[in-house]
């Protein structure tokens, strides 16, 4: 499945799901190449409002685990030109809370198995350093 965002008149991918990525799709791929590569695919329109609107209920419920959640929003490496947000990140600091869920890791653990079990897509990744977290949830092993 993929969701699109017109740019210039042009359809072009805005998110794509794991399936999508291993049959070569990215964000800011023209929708006719991606039909070319994929016939049948499955196109639905991006709602970027909703979006950010799920990503802030997000925030709330995060507060379960740290009264620091918040969320960022990056825009497409692929193209800088695209203007759809490709990243969505729900940011916990965890300092001072992770014994209550029995470490780090129990922490983690429950967290992505219940952002999973809601259907979101989850990676997840706890270091002394936001940005280095974000790099390794996103592009870590």
């Amino acid at each position: 499945m993929v969701l699109t965002a017109k740019h210039r008149s042009a359809a072009r991918l805005a998110h794509v799901d794991g399936p999508a990525v291993r049959l070569g799709l990215q964000p800011g791929l023209g929708l006719a190449d991606a039909r070319a590569r994929v016939p049948g695919l499955d196109v639905r329109a991006a709602d970027p409002e909703a979006d950010a609107a799920f990503l802030d209920r997000l925030c709330d419920w995060a507060q379960r685990y740290t009264p620091l959640a918040g969320r960022r929003i990056g825009t497409s490496s692929v193209d800088p030109e695209f203007p759809y947000p490709e990243d969505f990140t729900l940011v916990l600091d965890i300092t001072g809370c992770a014994h209550l869920f029995g470490g780090e890791q129990a922490l983690l653990a429950d967290l992505l198995s219940r952002l999973i079990g809601f259907g979101v897509e989850a990676r997840g990744a706890i270091s002394s350093s936001r940005g280095l977290s974000w790099a390794m949830a996103r592009r870590g092993a």
